[in-house]
């Protein structure tokens, strides 16, 4: 059994990502959903209803919807929520609301983990693909490896990864885990994820806690399309649309966050690449 874990905030593509999922997996009965859904419109709310009614012959949802909160805003929390539903499958998948898959996507994804050490995740980030008139579409191949560069400015309060490709054939030690792909087995299974983080503090949180449990984070090196993520600058027309948490909160407000997300951070210490800089 394969769990799919998935966190959105009123986002269009989320049900076109869980069906997408289940039509092009070779074992879509294996297949076991959990998604948090946190909504300001009942139209998001209806529609991953609508979905999962339809889908629930193929594949098992576990569902939590939530109506709009303020102070529930936060990828570490929804993240957390649908990250609680795990019950013991077998494989573990993270992904982001708005994500497309590769045929057969399920048997690739434990066919390249079957080569790897115990306690390995997969994790990379995941190339682009667009959505245009109810079609789907790749646009790059494989992974990109997310490189510490400390030459560039800092963002924010973080320091820059720069994305990268390589031409290696073979997994790549990881720097960084990357949210929007992750996939390990059971060992994985409700571990990692800190539901206090808001924003920028996630990736390197997660990294800091799966490694200081043992875990190796590897970059799959295939030369296809496996899983891809929608983009902002990808969105074109009504296809893709989706909310941040700065839409749904004023420009002072969005600052507070980001600066809790920042302090939260700081204190904790885990700041695991510093060594890299």
């Amino acid at each position: 059994m394969v769990f799919i874990q998935i966190a959105s905030l009123d986002d269009s593509e989320l049900s076109h990502t869980i069906e997408d999922a289940i039509y092009k997996a070779k074992y879509p009965e294996r297949l076991v959903f959990g998604v948090y859904l946190h909504y300001k419109t009942d139209v998001a709310k209806q529609e991953l209803l609508d979905y999962a009614d339809r889908l629930s012959s193929r594949s098992t949802f576990r569902l939590e919807l939530e109506t709009f909160n303020k102070a529930h805003l936060g990828v570490g929390r929804a993240r957390y929520k649908a990250n609680s539903m795990y019950n013991g499958e077998d494989y573990v998948l993270q992904i982001d609301a708005h994500s497309w898959f590769q045929l057969h996507w399920d048997e690739l994804l434990i066919d390249l983990l079957k080569g790897c050490s115990d306690k390995t995740i997969l994790t990379g980030i995941a190339p682009p693909y667009i959505s245009k008139n109810g079609i789907r579409k790749a646009l790059e191949p494989g992974f990109l490896y997310p490189k510490w560069n400390s030459k560039k400015e800092p963002v924010d309060w973080l320091k820059n990864w720069e994305p990268c490709r390589t031409n290696s054939k073979f997994h790549l030690v990881a720097s960084k885990f990357s949210a929007c792909f992750a996939f390990g087995d059971s060992s994985w299974g409700g571990r990692g994820v800190d539901k206090n983080s808001i924003f920028w503090s996630e990736e390197p949180i997660q990294t800091y806690n799966l490694e200081k449990e043992g875990f190796t984070l590897l970059v799959p090196a295939v030369s296809y399309p496996l899983i891809c993520h929608l983009y902002e600058k990808d969105i074109e027309g009504e296809g893709g649309k989706r909310a941040g948490i700065s839409s749904y909160v004023t420009k002072e407000e969005f600052d507070e966050l980001m600066e809790k997300d920042k302090k939260y951070y700081q204190s904790l210490s885990r700041q695991p690449h510093s060594h890299l800089s």
